[in-house]
């Protein structure tokens, strides 16, 4: 790729320079990769796959320098201290490598239908410009996170009725001990059936 004759309009050809930022990606040359992604203003047609290269090279440099994979939090940290260049970016908000316009197509067929079919998913993904993976993966973890809230909305609520219950029982409880301590120990209301047998003649 490098061997190319030295023409400079060649060079700067938009994809000769993809073709040589996936080259560098895949040797493990970062630094030229981002050298390639910041030195040219690429087409929006192209910005999702270079998207993609940048932050999978960082999130690489980042797991070999620490030693062991990045979660999601790691991942987070890395878009942050990372962000895309606006040579491969429209600088449309993206959530987790998302844009805003697709998440909400997504979220839009997600309140009719959580499951979508094939042919649905391949609808979206050509709407949205991700692929049918990606569509696939983000109706799953969507319904596992609505799986997940509801369970712990269940949770909350059984704890809230079950502390309501022992507090009424404890309140209770209390209500029934003090009026049976005042009526042993009031001399206006005791009265002899209140009392075991021969409890008077114990009093006396």
């Amino acid at each position: 790729m490098w061997s190319l004759p030295a023409c400079e309009h060649l060079h700067k050809n938009e994809s000769v320079l993809k073709a040589k930022a996936v080259v560098a990606f895949h040797s493990g040359s970062f630094k030229e990769l981002y050298r390639i992604l910041e030195s040219h203003a690429f087409s929006p047609c192209n910005h999702a796959r270079l998207q993609s290269l940048w932050l999978k090279a960082h999130y690489a440099e980042a797991e070999k320098a620490r030693g062991r994979p990045l979660g999601a939090v790691g991942k987070y940290r890395i878009r942050r201290k990372f962000p895309l260049p606006p040579t491969i970016w429209d600088g449309e908000e993206t959530s987790y490598c998302f844009k805003e316009k697709s998440r909400s197509i997504l979220k839009d067929c997600y309140t009719r239908n959580p499951y979508p079919s094939p042919r649905e998913k391949r609808a979206l993904a050509e709407v949205t410009g991700l692929t049918t993976t990606q569509v696939s993966n983000w109706f799953k973890n969507r319904r596992q996170r609505d799986r997940a809230t509801e369970a712990k909305e269940r949770y909350t609520n059984t704890s809230q009725f079950i502390t309501t219950v022992i507090l009424y029982n404890v309140h209770l409880s209390v209500f029934h001990t003090a009026q049976l301590a005042v009526r042993l120990y009031s001399p206006i209301v005791r009265t002899p059936d209140v009392f075991p047998t021969g409890w008077s003649s114990m009093r006396a």
